[in-house]
């Protein structure tokens, strides 16, 4: 056994060119490195520790234990699939069932301290984050998250460098556009169409494809010491039914075209008065993308609940199943959420118009028309409001809803203790008034669709992966706060790879090399 060696190519090409790096610190109680097998306890000796029986099983491997005992008991009659502690905490039986953080310990750190002092701080937003402390403490599911997480927001800053250089060079170039010299739109459009563009969306669509591939590498030396024995692929989920996601989609596309009859009905007024008509159009698209974004992130909440219903409903055998037809669900349901106005601005607008004497209509109404620079002012500006409004809205969230929730848990069961009544409250009592963990969908959905707006749309918005690469700074230290401080420690789960993500990552990735 040894101490496991950094894998990091950023801290390799800094040393190689003799440069300090800022990014590394030294975090205490390095996880050892070591070869693993299935144990067995008639070789106990061979195992590494096993002279101390009593520390042998750590904590995280002593609650899977429990845990795997709890969720497999038979408390009534199995036919009825009256199993597991997972059923009695549907029922209401209990309130709560959940392992124990850490107790805090002045004399020495543990792994809870070691990760808040060296994970969870938000002056750390620019340090390697403590991989192996952070899988021996929330096991492998967790640790593989935060490995893919970092590894795409250190990819992020090339691709970040390389689109602020381009849209630099529009703005540098912006007076040497002549057409612009006679239509304002086509000037102001030269920031997002130039020469640069094309190269830049060859340049991500080959980045995205590196980085997945560079994924595949990490994953295979992150994965080794993560465990790869005794995996499962879940257990029978109890839940039965189907039912068709046809009817999500109209929804969304009923919403798509009230969007549309808005901002026809607001130019209409705005261009018919002299004094706002060289700004109606602007006026009229900026309203909608924020109209848009409102109704997207009102709807996605509704998406996401009717989708676990509809698997639900649907029996699948087992947990990963059940998990897997889920996120394959929800990511349907928000690609068409999230991109389907823009996909309509890109592809669409202004392409079925009719001529004059013989105008296409929609209720009454004319088909829109782009303006005179064309559609790409719009698209940059439609990505721009629904991209960055998502990062702030869910940074907000993320920093104000656990607050909140803990605060509503604690008054609901009456837990607002004193200070002196917290200090003489036992860790169980304690980690009760933590809010639930909910598990890593919402984060990786969260990622994913970021990864679709800054691939397939990156033509007309340069400056998406660097308000990404932002978002991700932040992104991490809020999550690791989140899960140090503000949730109750989750079961430990072990876990290969980030499963299904990786499809609907490479999914997005063949549709930028298309739409680009």
């Amino acid at each position: 056994a040894h101490s496991h060696p950094a894998d990091n190519w950023s801290g390799k090409v800094l040393k190689s060119l003799h440069i300090p790096n800022v990014m590394e610190q030294r975090v205490p109680n390095q996880p050892l490195d070591y070869y693993t097998c299935p144990f067995r306890k008639s070789k106990l000796s061979k195992f590494l520790g096993s002279d101390d029986q009593d520390t042998y099983f750590s904590s995280t491997q002593r609650h899977q234990v429990a845990y795997e005992i709890l969720a497999t008991q038979v408390y009534g009659k199995r036919k009825r699939a009256e199993v597991g502690i997972d059923r009695l905490l549907e029922e209401e039986v209990y309130s709560g069932a959940f392992p124990l953080h850490e107790d805090y310990q002045p004399e020495d750190l543990n792994a809870r301290q070691i990760l808040n002092a060296y994970w969870a701080k938000w002056g750390l937003w620019y340090k390697y984050q403590p991989l192996d402390h952070i899988r021996e403490y929330y096991g492998e599911k967790i640790g593989l998250y935060f490995a893919w997480l970092g590894l795409y927001t250190a990819w992020l800053l090339p691709a970040s460098i390389v689109g602020i250089i381009v849209f630099l060079y529009g703005c540098f170039t912006f007076k040497a556009n002549v057409p612009g010299d006679i239509c304002m739109f086509m000037r102001i459009s030269y920031l997002f169409d130039h020469p640069g563009t094309v190269f830049y969306s060859v340049f991500v669509a080959f980045w995205a494809v590196t980085f997945l591939e560079n994924w595949k590498r990490k994953k295979c030396l992150t994965g080794a010491p993560l465990g790869r024995h005794g995996l499962r692929r879940g257990r029978r989920a109890t839940e039965a039914g189907v039912l068709s996601a046809l009817l999500l989609m109209v929804i969304v596309v009923i919403f798509i075209i009230a969007v549309i009859i808005y901002r026809v009905l607001i130019a209409i007024p705005l261009f018919q008065n002299p004094l706002l008509r060289s700004q109606a159009s602007t006026v009229a698209s900026g309203s909608a993308a924020i109209v848009n974004l409102i109704l997207i992130m009102s709807l996605g909440k509704v998406y996401e609940k009717l989708a676990y219903k509809l698997t639900q409903w649907e029996m699948h055998r087992t947990q990963t199943e059940f998990e897997d037809q889920l996120i394959l669900k929800v990511f349907i349901f928000q690609f068409v959420n999230f991109y389907s106005s823009i996909f309509y601005i890109a592809f669409f607008k202004g392409k079925f118009t009719g001529y004059p004497g013989k105008y296409i209509k929609f209720f009454g109404l004319r088909n829109e028309e782009c303006d005179n620079g064309g559609c790409l002012i719009e698209l940059a500006q439609q990505l721009a409001v629904i991209m960055i409004g998502k990062q702030i809205i869910n940074n907000c969230q993320e920093v104000f809803l656990p607050k909140l929730f803990t605060w509503i848990h604690r008054f609901t069961k009456g837990l607002n203790w004193s200070r002196s009544q917290e200090a003489e409250a036992s860790r169980c009592q304690a980690d009760y008034q933590l809010i639930p963990y909910e598990g890593l969908f919402e984060e990786y959905l969260e990622m994913v669709l970021q990864f679709g707006f800054i691939t397939i749309f990156v033509a007309a918005f340069p400056l998406a992966p660097f308000f990404a690469l932002l978002n991700n700074w932040l992104e991490i230290r809020l999550d690791a706060s989140k899960l140090v401080c503000e949730t109750r420690r989750p079961v430990s789960e072990r876990a290969q790879d980030i499963g299904v993500w990786f499809t609907l990552l490479d999914v997005i990735v063949q549709l930028s090399v298309i739409s680009n």
